[in-house]
């Protein structure tokens, strides 16, 4: 684990789980799970959002931007009738 997210899975545990015994953290590219008895915790890490965050904004960037050409496009004509 890295400093940030194991500093704040340690603080979560001592701060609501003090007397329970934690099974050691699983790490992910979103995040980590943790189990106290029949309970999972997860923490998210940010930064393994940004491949997605990308994919996302390449996909949609374009697509929105000729939406919104279409629609103006639209309004355009309206407005010249």
């Amino acid at each position: 684990m890295q400093g940030n997210e194991n500093n704040a899975a340690s603080v979560c545990r001592a701060r609501y789980l003090p007397a329970a015994r934690p099974t050691p953290a699983r790490r992910s590219a979103v995040g980590y799970e943790w189990r106290v008895g029949a309970k999972r915790f997860y923490a998210v890490r940010p930064e393994g959002f940004a491949d997605l965050i990308e994919f996302i904004e390449g996909f949609w960037r374009p697509r929105l931007r000729r939406l919104k050409q279409a629609a103006e496009a639209v309004e355009r004509k309206k407005t010249t009738k």
